[in-house]
């Protein structure tokens, strides 16, 4: 990048602008990475569970292939994810205003979703003694 700023006042600001159009598209991509490689781990989490589970032999092949595809894809996503959190950190270097820095925390890495039915059970009663091995 040239080190070297032009005097233009107008000039600066469309430089800037365009700068902080950047670092949204960037922050944007980071988000879309961290959300699609999330899915993806939930849902090799769940092929793994069927490959294991009763009656996998059956579906084994396809199932394998399903992970091996999965697992293809997490990786190049991990590795997208690194390169644009990469390029959002030099682009914020340059410019660090407040509206367009990242957001601090993001909701979907601290807190993982997983998808699937919500368990029918009901807790058992206080009044029951608990027993310990």
């Amino acid at each position: 990048m040239n080190n070297e700023l032009p005097d233009d006042i107008e000039l600066l600001k469309a430089m800037l602008r365009k700068q902080q159009s950047r670092l949204r598209q960037y922050a944007c991509q980071v988000a879309g990475y961290e959300q699609e490689i999330e899915r993806l781990k939930a849902q090799l989490d769940r092929l793994r569970r069927m490959l294991f589970g009763q009656s996998s032999e059956k579906k084994r092949h396809k199932l394998e292939n399903q992970i091996r595809q999965a697992e293809k894809r997490l990786s190049e996503l991990e590795n997208r994810l690194n390169t644009a959190r990469n390029l959002l950190e030099d682009a914020s270097s340059v410019t660090d205003s407040p509206d367009t820095s990242p957001p601090s925390e993001n909701p979907i890495a601290s807190k993982p979703e997983f998808p699937g039915r919500k368990s029918s059970r009901k807790p058992l009663p206080a009044e029951l003694p608990r027993e310990t091995h």
